[in-house]
């Protein structure tokens, strides 16, 4: 069962465009160890260019929603509370 911390919750929907909200949810959705691709992500959203999907994890990094090390392909971080506990100063 996934567990979307509810600060993520209320202030993502204020704070993030509406399909990066949706993205937050669906990287909850899938858990640890999942393999995000976005030509996968695009379909999924119905979305025709898949630079928008770049967009939109960009947004979730900008806003401290999702940190992703550099060079590591398949490790990430969701969530302000996990983004803050991981992501080097």
């Amino acid at each position: 069962m996934t567990h979307i911390p509810n600060p993520d919750l209320d202030e993502g929907y204020l704070e993030l465009s509406p399909n990066a909200f949706k993205l937050m949810t669906y990287i909850y959705s899938k858990g640890d160890g999942w393999n995000f691709v976005d030509e996968n992500i695009a379909k999924a959203f119905n979305l025709t260019n898949v630079r928008t999907v770049r967009k939109l994890f960009r947004e979730l990094e900008l806003k401290g929603y999702l940190y992703r090390p550099k060079g590591e392909v398949e490790t990430y971080f969701i969530g302000k509370k996990k983004v803050e506990e991981y992501k080097p100063d």
